[in-house]
């Protein structure tokens, strides 16, 4: 029977905890659970001790970001000889056979070395908005239950071992969004796949949350951060375009004051943004 990892990074997640930890215990496939937690104030780590003792926990005392959280789970997962990792958000679950399809669909092609389910609403009456922008455009394949994505956010993702150990884990480029954009760039550089297993459903509850113009900007500056890191484009060209493109775009999400911090941002991180892209083209990158 194949090892399975469930990491789960939490921060202030009482509201989903029950119902994400939950899913995974009464999965199919035996799955271990590791909680990674980003400092919460909320008691969630306290109550995952009281309630899920068994479960490998890590509290940070510093909330340190997506990327580098999930980076100690997958870490684990290759130190620990794990087949499989599933990433999930702590503000989504799984149905019961939702990673079973997803590791069935990966053993008929193994390279598809990342997978995910359609992700759903939390009601369950339509497919997260923003998993519809990709799955819209998605492209079949031989097999009629798996199509392939260029994209797939990375609230529902089961990695092969075969994936973390060829692409490596997420680029310490990113700390909150683009990280996931990044790596789905890299395992296609590295002639993997990446795809969605149509029968696998799982949810991502998130439809009526409202973002701020703050946070929406800084997600749109992360795409910048992303095609410069794409180890398949051309990187001098790149660097010249990003910088003209965010002066073009980023005046519609925010001031004229906060956009040229953000372009002084962007040029400032190019050496870091270069080595780390220079890094991912290496097999087993950031491992």
């Amino acid at each position: 029977m194949e090892k399975v990892l469930a990491v789960i990074v939490t921060y202030n997640g009482m509201k989903w905890i029950d119902r994400c930890v939950g899913s995974i215990r009464n999965s199919s496939v035996d799955a271990d659970i590791y909680i990674i937690d980003n400092a919460s104030t909320d008691g969630t780590t306290q109550y995952l001790k009281d309630r899920y003792p068994d479960i490998k926990l890590m509290e940070s005392t510093i909330n340190m970001g997506f990327t580098r959280a999930n980076n100690i789970g997958m870490r684990y997962a290759m130190e620990n000889n794990y087949q499989y990792v599933y990433l999930m958000n702590q503000d989504a679950w799984v149905e019961e056979d939702t990673i079973e399809k997803l590791i069935n669909a990966n053993k008929r092609h193994p390279e598809f070395g990342l997978l995910s389910p359609v992700q759903m609403n939390a009601e369950c009456t339509k497919i997260d908005r923003n998993f519809k922008k990709w799955y819209d455009i998605k492209t079949p394949t031989a097999d009629k239950d798996i199509y392939e994505m260029k994209m797939c956010m990375a609230a529902h993702w089961l990695l092969s071992a075969e994936c973390i150990r060829t692409v490596g884990v997420f680029s310490p480029t990113f700390t909150h969004y683009g990280e996931d954009d990044n790596y789905i760039d890299r395992v296609f550089y590295h002639k993997m796949r990446c795809g969605v297993v149509e029968s696998a459903k799982a949810v991502h509850d998130r439809e009526y949350r409202d973002d701020s113009a703050g946070k929406n900007a800084y997600i749109y500056y992360t795409s910048f951060l992303t095609v410069l890191s794409d180890p398949n484009d051309n990187l001098a060209r790149c660097m010249i375009s990003q910088p003209i493109r965010l002066l073009r775009k980023m005046p519609r999400l925010c001031s004229k004051a906060d956009t040229v911090k953000f372009l002084i941002r962007l040029i400032g991180s190019y050496p870091s943004i270069i080595a780390n892209r220079s890094k991912s083209k290496k097999k087993g990158a950031f491992l």
